[in-house]
């Protein structure tokens, strides 16, 4: 047996000698790749590092494992029971009604993004700036609308004068109950708002991993370009992104 294994392993010798400069020549171009995407790389591995340092190096995949897909998962039962609700509570969107719709859609709209955001997407957090900063914009407007509707609707309920509930009329308690229905119809979008704050925000802080230190956070002058009648001329007019 010993004698059959040297006859292979000899016989083998002339056939792996080109696989394994092969291989080294691979190892050669990746470590080349990774010194100019990464220069401390070589010097990061060698060094002793404690176990916080190790995880902001491998920020982005723990980012993927623990928040992107989760929230992945929990954004989808977020639309399912927006489509719960549309279809079996209020009748298919209440035979068209607007504003549910318009719900609809937003809660859509804002999920797709804000998966891009959250895994930290490179061309969306680097090249769509535009529509990053529309989508923080409305999340926030939305949040802000819904919290006021919420505190009005509170108000009424527990804080308002009793006089003020004995002059109470038909209209009256027609827009408290639609205040409350909006109120609890549309609480599971605001985790969805909450969330895309919540990572540009976070983003401010630790900037995104896969382009350290490249100042794409969002700032004020995003803001004004995007609200800036020129940007949308480009957009809809010249068919090119804006330069946010």
């Amino acid at each position: 047996m010993q004698d059959v294994e040297d006859t292979i392993i000899t016989d083998l010798k002339p056939i792996n000698k080109p696989l394994e400069g092969f291989e080294k020549g691979i190892e050669g171009a990746v470590d080349t790749v990774l010194e100019d995407v990464y220069p401390e790389s070589q010097d990061w591995l060698t060094d002793d590092h404690d176990f916080w340092q190790i995880v902001g190096y491998f920020r982005w995949i723990v980012n993927f494992i623990f928040v992107g897909s989760p929230w992945f998962i929990f954004s989808i039962a977020m639309v399912i029971i927006n489509l719960v609700l549309n279809i079996l509570l209020n009748s298919w969107w209440a035979d068209g009604n607007a504003l549910l719709i318009f719900n609809s859609v937003y809660l859509f709209v804002q999920t797709f993004c804000s998966w891009w955001l959250i895994y930290e997407i490179p061309i969306y957090i680097n090249q769509l700036k535009f529509f990053r900063t529309l989508s923080a914009l409305g999340a926030f407007a939305y949040t802000f609308v819904y919290t006021i509707i919420t505190i009005n609707w509170l108000y009424e309920i527990f804080w308002e004068p009793e006089n003020t509930y004995e002059s109470y009329g038909i209209f009256d308690i027609f827009v408290n109950m639609f205040l409350a229905y909006n109120v609890a119809v549309n609480l599971h979008i605001i985790p969805v708002n909450f969330m895309i704050i919540l990572k540009e925000v976070s983003l401010w802080i630790f900037p995104p991993m896969l382009e350290q230190d490249t100042g794409e956070q969002l700032t004020t002058d995003d803001a004004k370009s995007t609200i800036s009648p020129n940007s949308w001329d480009q957009l809809l007019n010249q068919k090119t992104l804006p330069d946010t």
